[in-house]
């Protein structure tokens, strides 16, 4: 799990070495914040479900790995406390 990723724009310019090693999930779009997951190349998967929030703090991913159905998610939190409410009730959905 990652956080502060930053992609901006350069998503498939970074991914595209990372994907060598891992598959690529992400909820990144501007120059702060960003969130992703990193799953080995060599582990078997099936995302079954995905949740992205707009703030790019969130990505969930239910998914299955050996017949394990399983939540796996990076979350990157706010700094300040001012506006955390609507984080909170995104990650509590």
């Amino acid at each position: 799990m990652l956080s502060d990723v930053r992609f901006n724009g350069k998503d498939q310019v970074i991914t595209d070495k990372i994907r060598l090693w891992y598959n690529v999930y992400f909820n990144s779009s501007n120059n702060g914040r960003g969130v992703a997951v990193l799953i080995s190349n060599q582990v078997e998967h099936e995302i079954l479900e995905q949740y992205s929030d707009i703030q790019e703090n969130l990505i969930l991913l239910r998914l299955k790995i050996n017949g394990n159905e399983m939540i796996l998610g990076s979350v990157y939190g706010p700094n300040q406390d001012l506006g955390c409410e609507v984080f909170y009730d995104n990650i509590k959905k």
